[in-house]
C-alpha cells in the first residue's frame, strides 16, 4: 500500500468499501448524503450499490 496524506479541511471524511460495491458509485447522486451520520451514509451506499452477489463492507469516517 502506498501512504497518501490529504488535507482535512478539503476532505473531511473517508469511505472505503468492499469489492461486492459496485466500483461506479457515485455519492453525487445524494446531495445531501453527507450531512448525515455515517451509518446513514453506509447504509444508503449499500442499498443503492450493492451486487449482492458476496459479502459487502462500508466503512465512513467523519472528522470532526
Amino acid at each position: 500500500m502506498n501512504e497518501q496524506l490529504l488535507a482535512q479541511e478539503e476532505f473531511p471524511q473517508f469511505i472505503a468499501c468492499s469489492d461486492d460495491i459496485k466500483s461506479r458509485w457515485d455519492i453525487a447522486k445524494f446531495p445531501m448524503l453527507m450531512q448525515h451520520d455515517g451509518m446513514i451514509i453506509a447504509s444508503a451506499l449499500y442499498k443503492e450499490f450493492s451486487r449482492g452477489t458476496d459479502d459487502t463492507s462500508v466503512l465512513v469516517c467523519k472528522s470532526v
